[in-house]
């Protein structure tokens, strides 16, 4: 199973030096990237999102900060967050429950509100 999402990533890369990526391609790879535990390669393809001019939505936010927390970088998903708010992304339920738990491991709870 692990390997089906593995694939995906190559296959994005090798598409993605053809022709720029869909968003729907983006949000499939970083998907890929949270079911591998890939934190870094999830920060870079919405990073990539960013640099191409194609803001990412609350499912690609959402994925690069679950894949993050799943990774142990609390902080790096707190950044994530704070990026999302800045453009004006609005967290749903989930994304919510990830932050949750970022601030705990970061003994930051006192600013969950």
């Amino acid at each position: 199973y692990e390997k089906e999402w593995e694939r995906v990533l190559l296959y994005f890369d090798e598409m993605r030096s053809k022709y720029v990526p869909s968003r729907q391609d983006y949000g499939r790879s970083t998907q890929a990237c949270l079911k591998v535990c890939d934190w870094e390669k999830a920060t870079e393809l919405l990073n990539d999102m960013m640099n191409q001019n194609k803001p990412p939505g609350r499912r690609i936010y959402g994925n690069v900060i679950q894949a993050c927390n799943d990774g142990g970088k609390y902080e790096k998903a707190l950044e994530t967050y704070a990026q999302m708010l800045g453009n004006n992304v609005k967290p749903n339920l989930i994304i919510y429950s990830h932050i949750l738990t970022s601030y705990k491991n970061t003994d930051q709870l006192n600013k969950a509100k």
